[in-house]
């Protein structure tokens, strides 16, 4: 993998414009900033535009409010207009708006609302859109472990598992913090993989991937000022998280559950079904990360909801990898079959896959009317649009997909970087 440093994605911006990032002690300049908004923006109208002209839903979601009494009236299909959703509202508009400039007959909207109910045990499909509210585990009776304490008892052996931390009878780590969903690939009532997100280098990246060029700009550790790699969390490790570090990882990222298990689905041959288990105690939002959505996307198992949270630092995993090397063991625990050149097939298949639909989305989402992206941020447009013009949405080996996992690396909350690049 190659690095650009550089104070812009795109570019390297003659700029002093340094803007503190989000409380966190990161510095960047402010045109870094907008690059990373405008192509998460690109992304999702390109995405909306393939998914509503061709007359199948989207909905954007906020997630429900804690208490059931606040928001009474929505089992009958009416919304009592919270500020998450208030916000979300104004956001899909102005998506629509844009969507509209594309000269697409009969486009229906982007549709809007809660994320379907929490539950214990609820997860989120992978299957073909439209299938509904999340499941349950419990009534579903889908095993998860065959082998657990006799204390346990039938009732709580999924819980049990997700939850539990590791130990030697059960040495896989679960993530349980903010944003932790378990992917699990199921056929029939067996599962065929289980895992939660883990951190591990990008160096196996075919292509060019983006650090910001002032050392300011990069995340360290307030006590002892080690410098940190391009793209971790917060700067610190995260508890529960697995962790793989290649030598001298220079960016950082992070895969997802639902990821990982459609990986699993691909070494099976596509067959079964890939879910995302909400865990812990702080992660109850039944709806996928647009990050996540795109890969779904790809492999044709989009999500039944799709939130506009946080994607930090998303990114797939690369064949021949401590990445790779970690999916295939953790396949083989359910799949004893698995062969590790088996796995990296299947994780080149579906990246090719993405990456085609990135370069797609990129480019049909650069194209909405420029009168519809705010003032601040036409310059930045105007640097994704010169970037579009030579791909027109045709593979690109990977290019737009990695803009958009460099865009992934400035964090913020997607809807944010909607509402600050369109009008």
């Amino acid at each position: 993998m190659k690095i650009k440093h550089r104070n812009g994605i795109f570019a390297d911006i003659n700029s002093q414009n340094v803007e503190t990032y989000q409380k966190s002690g990161l510095h960047l300049p402010k045109e870094a900033i907008m690059d990373a908004d405008c192509i998460v923006t690109a992304m999702l109208l390109g995405l909306c535009r393939e998914y509503v002209g061709g007359k199948k839903e989207i909905i954007l979601t906020v997630e429900h409010p804690e208490k059931e009494q606040e928001i009474s009236t929505y089992r009958k299909g009416e919304y009592e207009r919270t500020k998450d959703l208030e916000a979300l509202i104004k956001t899909t508009a102005k998506v629509n708006a844009a969507l509209k400039t594309l000269n697409l007959k009969s486009l229906p909207d982007v549709k809007y609302g809660y994320a379907p109910w929490w539950a214990e045990g609820a997860y989120i499909t992978g299957k073909k859109h439209g299938k509904g509210i999340p499941q349950s585990l419990k009534k579903d009776g889908i095993e998860l472990v065959g082998d657990v304490p006799k204390e346990v008892g039938k009732e709580g052996i999924n819980l049990y598992y997700l939850q539990q931390l590791p130990s030697p009878k059960y040495p896989a780590a679960q993530y349980t913090g903010r944003g932790a969903y378990t992917g699990v690939h199921i056929m029939g009532k067996k599962r065929m993989f289980l895992g939660s997100t883990f951190r591990h280098g990008a160096a196996g990246n075919p292509g060019t991937r983006w650090v910001p060029k002032p050392k300011r700009a990069t995340r360290y550790d307030d006590e002892d000022k080690e410098i940190k790699p391009w793209g971790m969390i917060q700067g610190q490790p995260v508890e529960g998280m697995e962790e793989l570090k290649e030598e001298n990882d220079e960016v950082v990222g992070y895969t997802h559950g639902m990821i990982q298990a459609i990986y699993s689905a691909a070494v099976a041959g596509f067959k079964g079904q890939t879910i995302e288990v909400a865990v812990g105690e702080v992660t109850k939002k039944m709806a996928s990360c647009f990050a996540c959505t795109t890969f779904m996307c790809a492999a044709d198992r989009p999500p039944d909801a799709i939130h506009l949270g946080r994607g930090e630092s998303w990114m797939p995993i690369y064949a021949g990898t401590l990445g790779s090397d970690h999916l295939c063991k953790s396949i083989k625990r359910h799949n004893k079959k698995c062969k590790q050149d088996e796995c990296d097939k299947a994780i080149t298949y579906m990246n090719d896959k993405w990456h085609k639909k990135c370069a797609s989305w990129l480019y049909w989402g650069s194209t909405i009317n420029a009168e519809h992206v705010t003032d601040d941020h036409k310059k930045a447009w105007n640097r994704l649009v010169e970037f579009t013009k030579t791909t027109k949405g045709k593979p690109d080996n990977g290019k737009s997909a990695n803009l958009f996992l460099d865009a992934l690396t400035v964090h913020d909350k997607d809807s944010r970087r909607v509402d600050r690049t369109l009008k």
